[in-house]
């Protein structure tokens, strides 16, 4: 990769599908070659296969919240996800423990605009909508927020950065900025690591305007599914709290179809 920066203006970059990125401590090194892939194609690569381990199907997800102060919570949930056509619905529910079971998140991604969320809790018997602000709330007492449960279009630019090396593994490194003259955008650098072998996403770090590592996540595990490389272990990081909580699928099945109306926000809670 050329050591010096490539900057290119995009409209937008996808940056936090649910489940999707990684922070690894690599070792550093001056690796670069002139034929890697310029920063937007490569990063728009990476994100477009980033989905957790499927872009439709169930899947059964095991769910750990360390709180930083040796205390861990245990979770399992299940995710079913429709495609059709550019739209993408997904359907998260809580079945343990006990005191978690039945709630759901509903997520709506239609033709690029703003995705729609729906929060169900048993308690209420209604499902709210998540907007604005409560986007950056953490989700069910994670390190995931509702922000990070959806694709957004998130205006910047995509900047190349000197290769790493992870053990036998070259890391390609592409920066994402805010667009110029952005001054209200969330964050100051969100820095995208991805395996030059298997093209898959292995490393996001989020930045805050000032330039102090406040998240990461980390994709510890790749499995093959078809013909691509996806995250089925991840761990998100908040570097502020020392918190994680790692997301585990423990049950695959990319196949499993599913009719409209289980998309439906009225269908919560049945």
């Amino acid at each position: 990769m050329n050591t010096a920066p490539r900057a290119r203006s995009a409209r937008a970059a996808t940056l936090a599908p649910l489940l999707v990125l990684l922070a690894l401590t690599a070792a550093t090194g001056p690796s670069s070659a002139a034929d890697d892939p310029p920063p937007e194609a490569l990063a728009r690569e990476a994100l477009a296969s980033a989905g957790l381990g499927f872009e439709a199907g169930e899947a059964t997800l095991r769910m750990r919240i360390d709180d930083g102060r040796g205390h861990a919570l245990e979770r399992t949930l299940t995710t079913r996800t429709r495609i059709d056509g550019d739209a993408r619905e997904t359907r998260i529910t809580f079945t343990e423990p006990a005191d978690q079971r039945g709630v759901e998140l509903l997520t709506l991604e239609r033709g690029g605009g703003e995705p729609a969320q729906y929060l169900w809790l048993p308690a209420l018997g209604k499902a709210t909508r998540i907007a604005g602000s409560a986007l950056g709330g953490k989700f069910q007492g994670s390190d995931f927020t509702f922000g990070d449960l959806a694709r957004r279009d998130v205006p910047g630019r995509f900047v190349a950065r000197p290769a790493e090396t992870l053990g036998k593994e070259r890391i390609l490194r592409v920066d994402v900025l805010p667009a110029e003259g952005d001054g209200e955008a969330a964050f100051g650098r969100v820095e995208l690591g991805i395996s030059e072998r298997t093209r898959a996403l292995v490393r996001v770090a989020f930045h805050d305007r000032a330039g102090e590592l406040v998240r990461e996540l980390a994709v510890t595990r790749l499995s093959k599914v078809g013909d691509r490389y996806v995250p089925t272990r991840l761990v998100m990081s908040d570097r502020r709290a020392g918190s994680k909580t790692t997301l585990e699928v423990t049950r695959l099945d990319p196949d499993a179809r599913f009719p409209a109306t289980v998309f439906a926000p009225e269908s919560l809670g049945r």
